[in-house]
């Protein structure tokens, strides 16, 4: 079973329709909007999770909006599959409003609660169970955040369900089954054992941030020499997140890799953040900053599963590689195989050093580690390798068509007759170039170069690191020992004339 990120019940009841996942959750007003708009389409509903809506209009005081029918003339802020912006139509009406009597804001999901926050939307629209608890989170009393309830204000209706298409209902009935008696075992579990429940949800969530530098510093850098841990709910602590390249995907044919893999980076900003002294762990000491990990083996275990990531990618784009190159019928032209052995050395240099460092590993008090100086190589290899890999397959490849062509029409006739190939259909090369423009070419695949190149670190620090754990005496004893088996022989001394 794969587990898929949803963002909304508008994009999950999208998802369950276009074929992209088999069950879903999702709100009963998402699936009646759709199944409207829709209805060769249609998903059901297979299992009542709530029996009431979550959905509300939420503001914060201060706003002017002390009841529904001051929202007229303000500014909403929601996804546009948002459960509680499909639904506001008929929240309108029973609140003797208009749909057109505010104007909405299209935000991703992250960004709802701030803008709100920050004075730039006047209310939002969202599960109480979520931006209550994000709007306490960002420093609203909870005394100053208004609620309007769908079903305390004219919209009673149901809430949450299980979700699935009649179609798959129908042909696949055990593993429906199946997964309801699972999801049941589980909510009576979590019932139980509430603390335990929290726990499992919240396992991939951080409790707290490390604040640190690993760069090597000189003497006279000792003010930058610092490491805490701090709680994340730390008064001050402050992220700013990219766009998610996930949110931003429409289908998954379209953005495999995007929809499965994507990694959010951050920055974080401290704002007059206190940090008791017991979570501090070095502060102005040169030795500790760079003891705490090297001498412990941090750096080594944290940049460690960083090359076998690598490894694994390697061999990934490799094969990506191979199967355009089989695709367009290019195996068999001379630089085609050239730039495919050249690209299968470098994969498996990396994967041979990953063998090695791992076969020349120490004990360290006990722990087994990979051996310091070959995965320092293999990083300084990485931070040019990765690069010199993803151009190689650019060159490669173009960009198709989306998978709405396929929809019987013209455009999907000009697919079959342009996108040919010897070893699949037009719709298989189509996949396959999706599959390589999104490894490579999109906002998620030109993000990965970046990392590999600057993750490390800078380059000059990694290759000092290089020159820092090599046993240079090793080689120089060679040398010294080579050069004492030879010595300079003496013509005679020239006579005085």
């Amino acid at each position: 079973m794969q587990i898929q990120r949803g963002f909304d019940s508008g994009d999950v009841v999208t998802k369950i329709a276009a074929g992209v996942t088999d069950i879903g959750f999702g709100d009963l007003g998402a699936i009646i909007k759709h199944n409207a708009d829709h209805p060769t389409r249609g998903v059901v509903n297979v299992f009542q999770h709530f029996d009431r809506t979550l959905a509300a209009v939420m503001t914060l005081a201060g706003r002017g909006i002390a009841r529904p029918a001051d929202l007229k003339g303000k500014r909403l802020a929601a996804p546009v599959g948002d459960a509680g912006r499909t639904l506001f139509p008929a929240f309108a009406r029973a609140n003797g409003l208009t749909p057109s009597d505010v104007s909405w804001i299209t935000v991703a999901p992250p960004l709802r609660e701030p803008m709100l926050h920050r004075g730039e939307a006047d209310a939002l629209t969202a599960f109480v169970s979520r931006s209550f608890f994000i709007l306490r989170s960002l420093g609203n009393p909870a005394k100053d955040i208004r609620m309007f309830r769908y079903n305390d204000h004219g919209v009673d209706i149901y809430g949450y369900g299980l979700l699935t298409t009649g179609d798959f209902a129908q042909r696949e009935p055990e593993i429906l089954r199946g997964f309801l008696r699972t999801l049941l075992a589980g909510l009576k579990d979590a019932l139980l054992d509430p603390a335990a429940g929290v726990a499992a949800s919240l396992y991939e969530l951080a409790n707290a941030i490390m604040i640190s530098g690993i760069v090597a510093l000189m003497p006279g850098d000792e003010k930058y020499a610092f490491t805490a841990i701090t709680p994340m709910a730390t008064k001050g602590l402050k992220l700013t997140s990219r766009r998610s390249y996930e949110a931003a995907t429409t289908l998954e044919f379209d953005y495999p890799l995007s929809t499965r893999f994507n990694e959010n980076d951050a920055v974080v900003f401290c704002d007059n953040v206190k940090i008791p002294w017991d979570r501090v762990f070095v502060r102005k000491d040169l030795h500790m900053m760079q003891a705490h990990w090297h001498e412990t083996r941090a750096h080594v275990m944290q940049n460690y599963q960083c090359i076998v990531q690598l490894m694994v990618k390697l061999r990934f784009l490799l094969g990506l590689a191979h199967k355009v190159a089989e695709a367009k019928c290019m195996r068999g032209v001379p630089q085609t195989r050239e730039t495919l052995n050249l690209l299968a050395a470098k994969s498996s240099t990396i994967e041979g050093l990953v063998i090695r460092m791992e076969a020349a590993g120490e004990n360290f008090h006990g722990t087994s580690g990979p051996d310091r100086l070959l995965l320092v190589t293999a990083q300084v290899l990485a931070q040019t390798t990765y690069p010199k890999f993803i151009d190689a397959i650019r060159g490669l490849i173009m960009v198709p068509s989306s998978s709405a062509a396929f929809d019987g029409g013209e455009v999907e006739q000009v697919i079959n007759a342009s996108q040919r190939s010897s070893v699949t259909d037009s719709e298989g090369r189509v996949k396959l170039m999706k599959l390589v423009w999104d490894a490579v070419g999109s906002e998620f695949g030109s993000r990965h170069p970046q990392y590999k190149m600057f993750y490390y670190g800078p380059q000059f620090a990694i290759r000092g690191d290089s020159y820092r754990f090599d046993d240079w005496a090793g080689p120089k004893a060679m040398v010294e020992n080579f050069m004492d088996n030879f010595t300079q022989v003496r013509p005679a001394a020239r006579q005085a004339a």
